[in-house]
C-alpha cells in the first residue's frame, strides 16, 4: 500500500535533496543558475543585447539526435538481454 500512496511524489520531491548526486553538482548547478539569472537580468534592463547564432545548433542537432537514439537503443538492448 505504501507504493499506491498518493503522498509518494512529495516523499519522492523532497528526497531529492538529500540525494549525493545533487549534492556533488550544487556549485555546478550554482553556477549555471547564477550565470542564466545574470542574462535574463541583463537582457530584461536593455543592458546587453546577447544573441546566440542558431547556425551551429542548427548543425549538430541531427548527430546529437542521432546519438541519442543509438545510446538508447543499445540500452534497452542490454536491459532485454539481461531480462531474459
Amino acid at each position: 500500500r505504501k507504493h499506491r500512496s498518493s503522498k509518494r511524489i512529495f516523499r519522492a520531491i523532497f528526497s531529492a535533496f538529500r540525494s549525493g548526486v545533487l549534492r556533488g553538482l550544487f556549485l555546478e548547478l550554482l553556477l549555471v543558475g547564477v550565470v542564466a539569472y545574470g542574462v535574463c537580468f541583463l537582457k530584461a534592463e536593455g543592458i546587453a543585447n546577447l544573441v546566440l547564432p542558431a547556425m551551429p545548433l542548427t548543425l549538430t542537432a541531427p548527430a546529437v539526435a542521432l546519438l541519442i537514439t543509438f545510446r538508447t537503443n543499445q540500452a534497452y538492448g542490454r536491459w532485454w538481454e539481461a531480462r531474459k
